[in-house]
């Protein structure tokens, strides 16, 4: 068939439920060829997906669309065709591949390393199928983020105050009054005021996460996802200083990974075995 042609595919794959990056502006979604397996892609927000299977945290899903079909190797069109990208990393929604990185070429620079756990990190092990994202400029991408969490700081603060006041109201209710009636009434009210306090909080938290989430989703150049024992690769990567970010959150609980790296040319970076040098991703709040 000649080349520009449109052919129709199914795929078929895992879509990473949970841990991955929720932007705030249509993020996409991550879709791996097994549970914590390769990177076949990342799919529009809102795409239609047949769910097939849901086992542990991920769906199977399928896919139906159009793609344009490939021109064969020796092909005259494949002639002047760009190189592909490497396997596990491509640029963000918007951003040309050639601001990220320059074609793949013999000794280019990239970024590699470990999302191993840090100490008092729970669960105490390595962060696999994680997605791994790359942002430039991390003097300004550290300034932006703080600035960002700081309404949420002042928030969960306050309320951290009034769950206090909460929580003495409640001690006290049972005293207040010499009717045992009364005072477990009473006693009731202030309970059901700390549990209502404390869902607001919990609500404010998640909604701190998922814009942290969406802060560096929505400012990466170039994405990955880490294999099973935690490691990754990001090439070709331009010289600069940069900042890698890795996010995990679940029902028990969050994990963050949040490392500067400088690529000079040809030599690239090393992250494995270093400990987090950059902010909390989710601005340490608990």
């Amino acid at each position: 068939m000649r080349a520009g042609r449109w052919i129709s595919i199914l795929a078929a794959g895992c879509v990473l439920v949970g841990a991955g990056i929720r932007a705030g502006q249509e993020p996409g979604v991550v879709l791996l060829d097994a549970p914590r397996g390769g990177w076949l892609g990342e799919i529009r927000a809102g795409a239609p997906l047949e769910v097939i299977e849901e086992r542990d945290g991920w769906r199977k899903v399928r896919i139906e669309g159009w793609v344009r079909e490939m021109p064969t190797p020796g092909s005259p069109a494949s002639a002047g065709a760009a190189p592909a990208g490497p396997a596990g990393s491509a640029p963000a929604p918007g951003v040309s591949a050639a601001g990220v990185a320059a074609a793949a070429a013999p000794g280019a620079s990239r970024i590699s390393g470990l999302l191993s756990p840090r100490p008092g990190m729970q669960p105490a092990t390595a962060g696999g199928g994680l997605v791994v994202l790359l942002l430039a400029d991390p003097d300004a991408t550290d300034a932006a983020h703080r600035a960002l969490g700081e309404p949420c700081r002042a928030d969960l603060a306050a309320m951290d105050t009034r769950l206090e006041d909460l929580a003495k109201d409640v001690q006290a209710a049972l005293n207040s009054s010499s009717n045992f009636k009364e005072a477990a009434q009473r006693n009731d009210r202030a309970k059901a005021a700390l549990a209502t306090a404390q869902r607001e909080r919990a609500a404010r938290l998640q909604q701190c996460r998922e814009q942290a989430e969406g802060f560096f989703s929505e400012r990466a150049l170039a994405r990955t996802v880490t294999d099973a024992a935690g490691r990754f690769e990001l090439q070709p990567v331009e010289p600069g200083r940069y900042r890698v970010v890795a996010m995990e959150r679940t029902p028990s609980g969050t994990r963050a990974w949040s490392m500067s790296a400088e690529v000079r040319a040809t030599e690239g970076a090393v992250l494995e075995g270093r400990a987090a040098n950059g902010p909390d991703p989710y601005w340490d709040l608990r």
